[in-house]
């Protein structure tokens, strides 16, 4: 981040970086934008002043952007490995789902409306595309 090559990272706790973090934050090097869980929390997102020029839109979500730490523990609690494990993506698309009140205050109308629109109409699935293969039993699927 401070060489400009990244825009934005969520670091570790502040304060086992306390040393680091208050000298690149208060130099200005490095933008605080918050946290994504209680506003107590350790855990910043760090930003390049850079982000707040190319993409001020992008710093500003990212600010606004709070989970609270039941959905964060209920969302990863679901995600498993294995053949019939939850992945992370479909632990999200869940969050999506169940969680509108959560998500909404992030994004602008328009989004949210189409990001409702998307799941009602089924259109979460990740970009992939599954086509019926003459001869093959079920669907056969590929990432796009």
């Amino acid at each position: 981040m401070l060489t400009g090559e990244v825009d934005a990272a969520l670091v570790a706790n502040r304060t086992e970086i306390a040393d680091w973090y208050e000298k690149n934050v208060e130099s200005g090097a490095l933008l605080d934008l918050g946290t994504v869980y209680n506003d107590q929390s350790d855990y910043r997102i760090l930003a390049s002043p850079a982000l707040q020029a190319k993409a001020p839109e992008v710093a500003d979500f990212l600010s606004r952007v709070k989970i609270p730490d039941a959905v964060v523990a209920e969302a990863a609690g679901r995600i498993t490995t294995g053949r019939i494990g939850v992945s992370p993506a479909v632990s999200s698309q869940i969050f999506f789902k169940q969680q509108e009140a959560v998500w909404t205050p992030w994004v602008d109308q328009q989004t949210a409306t189409f990001v409702r629109d998307a799941i009602a109409r089924g259109e979460n699935s990740l970009n992939r595309k599954c086509i019926k293969v003459p001869g093959a039993i079920g669907m056969v699927c590929s990432d796009t």
